[in-house]
C-alpha cells in the first residue's frame, strides 16, 4: 500500500525542521531562543532529535552513494588468509607449500630426521 502524501504547508512559513536546519551553526539553546523570537515553539529535545535524524540520514545517504559508486567498478581484492588458514589448505601444491613451511619452521636437520622415521615406518608396513 503506497504511503499517503503529507499535506504541503504554505511556502511562506518554514517548518520547525527547516528552521532548525537553517540555524545549524547555532547551539540548541540558541536555536530555541531564535525560534521564540520568530514565534515558533521549539524545545531542546526537538532540536536534538531533528539534528540527530539529519546525521543518520546523511550517513545512510553517504553509504548508499559509496556503494553505488563502487558497484561494478572497483576490483575485488582477495583477503589475505591468516597463517592457520594457509597451513590447513589441502590440495596438490598447497600441501607442498605446507611441507616447506614446516621444514623451515623446525629446521632442515630435524625435518630430515622426521622424514627418516616416516620412511622406516613405511618400510615396516610394506615389507
Amino acid at each position: 500500500m503506497p504511503r499517503k502524501k503529507k499535506a504541503s504547508k504554505s511556502k511562506g512559513a518554514p517548518t520547525k525542521s527547516d528552521f532548525i536546519r537553517q540555524h545549524s551553526g547555532l547551539s540548541a539553546p540558541e536555536v530555541v531562543a531564535k525560534a521564540k523570537e520568530a514565534s515558533i515553539e521549539l524545545s531542546l529535545n526537538t532540536v536534538h532529535k531533528i539534528r540527530s535524524a539529519d546525521k543518520v540520514r546523511a550517513a545512510k545517504k553517504g553509504k548508499a552513494k559509496a556503494r553505488k559508486a563502487t558497484k561494478g567498478t572497483a576490483k575485488k581484492t582477495a583477503r589475505k588468509p591468516n597463517k592457520r588458514a594457509q597451513r590447513t589448505k589441502v590440495g596438490g601444491d598447497d600441501l607442498e607449500q605446507v611441507f616447506l613451511t614446516i621444514v623451515l619452521d623446525i629446521g632442515l636437520a630435524r625435518a630430515g630426521a622426521l622424514l627418516e622415521q616416516v620412511r622406516e615406518r613405511a618400510r615396516s608396513l610394506v615389507w
